[in-house]
């Protein structure tokens, strides 16, 4: 067994282990017990193990609060105003579970990833634009904060009529727009527990959290813009 393990090696695909023979080409999936030690004739001992792949029902859990949360912002503009402030929080929490989730157990798909996407970006719409209804935001600021979302929009049209649309799907996620989403939660949490403005500290910070998110969301919008002229030109000097 161990002559035979010194005449392949291991590669990974994906997230599961394949092994491929240096002599034939084949490969297979091997299921060794996890953690066994080999000893080959020649070189150092070395320990093969399996990545296990992720338990099915939990490939499920990111998509399922997704939906939950597209659910909350539907529902959002019809909730008494007592009901929002724990609303918002229960979906920036859903945000974060559901991401935690897909990263620790593998569990990401680009179809969950555009379902994380369109509930983050409808909740935050709808939650700023009932702002605005409220009186709690003046529709000027709820388009600054919106910047970074109008670029993507524009980016995502753009893609498509150059019919370049799996360009704009294997753009990654950065750190400006993962601030900007905390930004945005950070701002709709303290305007929905202060509500209308009496006292000098609470304009104080709103405002302060108002210009983080929006710096954030500008930053973010520039950066995609960035990301994507930068995607063009390697295009263009591919060809």
């Amino acid at each position: 067994l161990s002559s035979r393990y010194d005449a392949w090696r291991s590669h990974t695909i994906g997230r599961t282990a394949v092994t491929c023979g240096s002599r034939t080409g084949r490969c297979f999936k091997p299921r060794p017990p996890r953690g066994i030690s080999f000893r080959p004739a020649s070189g150092k001992p070395f320990t093969v193990t399996q990545t296990s792949p992720p338990i099915r029902w939990i490939r499920l859990v990111p998509n399922i609060l997704s939906a939950m949360r597209l659910g909350l912002a539907i529902a959002f503009p019809f909730l008494a105003p007592m009901w929002r402030l724990p609303v918002v929080i229960l979906a920036g929490l859903s945000d974060f579970i559901d991401g935690y989730i897909a990263r620790r157990f593998h569990a990401s798909s680009w179809q969950g990833g555009l379902l994380d996407a369109v509930a983050d970006k409808s909740f935050v719409i709808i939650a700023l634009l009932t702002a605005v209804g409220a009186d709690l935001l003046e529709p000027w600021q709820a388009g600054l904060l919106l910047s970074r979302d109008i670029a993507v929009a524009l980016i995502a049209l753009y893609a498509v009529a150059i019919r370049q649309f799996q360009a704009f799907q294997r753009m990654a996620a950065r750190w400006f727009g993962k601030g900007a989403t905390l930004g945005l939660f950070a701002l709709l949490v303290a305007v929905y527990a202060i509500g209308p403005r009496t006292q000098p500290w609470q304009h104080m910070t709103l405002w302060t959290l108002f210009i983080l998110a929006a710096a954030l969301s500008i930053a973010a919008a520039v950066d995609y813009v960035i990301q994507t002229v930068q995607a063009r030109l390697a295009l263009h000097e591919s060809r």
